[in-house]
């Protein structure tokens, strides 16, 4: 479910989640000729304001974060300011390094039809900061992640999932897939929150439960996901602990690159994550060498590996 921070005012109506299609139509027609804050930077705040200023129909867009970037646990520092820069040339205003205490209320008017005078009712003012600043909003979107809803199975006692085998398997008979569930995989234990992440957590359950042994269970998978922003598709494979050791390829401010991520600066440390905008043929060949213990070291990257002939010369 979405997780609400704890700002004062942020249970006033005017004040929106998204977490289905029922709420992102709702937020796009509440957003219509109105000044919308978005609170988060990370996959919903940045791919809600991408939606809305393609729509085109918003008054303003603004973005808070708390942090100095965007999808921060994500990207390197300079590929996130590219991103900055795609949305700031859409017309996202942003507002980092910000913490916000209170969603402000006001009481609007209402014509003697009983309309308010926004097409979805409001009371929401703007938004106010640690420091004082006040920002003026009609909209406020609360991108701010989810968190499962583990209560609802008794012996699960960890916060952050339900913790299942490859197969995602619970006990005899009881499954967990999706969002909740935190299976191992190739890269150790790990929830991710991501739709096709959630398909392959199908067709997994579907072979454990029909012995169907054609289909690779967790443990023979890369985690695989994506980011679509203006048209654009991030792309993400494997799993890092921090995007801070990396080596990066292309130029991001070009929205051409492959960046490779490490668990630490050695020169013989592997790879264990790469993100990249327009080099999808390289992605999904550092996948293939991933998934089979083959992925290159930080040495062998900046002696110039080649990628894709290296995965070719694995799979002959």
């Amino acid at each position: 479910m979405p997780i609400t921070p704890p700002i004062k005012g942020a249970d006033i109506d005017g004040v929106y989640t998204l977490r289905s299609m029922a709420d992102a139509k709702l937020i796009k027609a509440a957003s219509h000729d109105q000044r919308v804050v978005i609170i988060g930077t990370g996959f919903i705040g940045m791919e809600t304001a991408s939606a809305l200023a393609q729509a085109g129909t918003t008054a303003s867009i603004t973005v808070i974060g708390q942090g100095s970037r965007v999808m921060s646990n994500i990207v390197s520092e300079t590929v996130s300011n590219a991103l900055i820069k795609l949305h700031e040339e859409k017309g996202i205003n942003f507002v980092f390094d910000a913490t916000v205490s209170e969603i402000t209320k006001i009481e609007r008017q209402v014509d003697k039809d009983g309309d308010s005078n926004n097409q979805a009712f409001s009371n929401v003012g703007g938004v106010t900061l640690a420091n004082g600043e006040h920002i003026d909003a009609d909209i406020v979107v609360l991108g701010t992640g989810v968190s499962p809803r583990t209560e609802i199975l008794h012996e699960v006692n960890d916060p952050d999932g339900v913790q299942v085998d490859a197969h995602l398997q619970l006990r005899d008979g009881i499954y967990a897939l999706g969002d909740i569930a935190k299976p191992t995989n190739q890269m150790g234990r790990m929830r991710i929150e991501h739709w096709r992440v959630a398909l392959q957590h199908g067709m997994v359950t579907a072979a454990a439960i029909l012995n169907d042994d054609n289909v690779d269970s967790l443990e023979a998978r890369i985690p695989f996901f994506w980011t679509m922003q203006y048209g654009k598709s991030l792309r993400y494979s494997g799993h890092a602990p921090t995007p801070d050791h990396n080596i990066l390829f292309g130029t991001p401010d070009t929205l051409d690159y492959i960046e490779y991520y490490f668990d630490d600066e050695g020169a013989d440390t592997r790879a264990s994550a790469a993100s990249t905008l327009g080099r999808d043929k390289e992605l999904v060949a550092f996948s293939e060498l991933l998934r089979r213990g083959h992925a290159p070291t930080r040495a062998q990257l900046n002696a110039g590996f080649d990628m894709v002939d290296q995965a070719h010369a694995l799979s002959r």
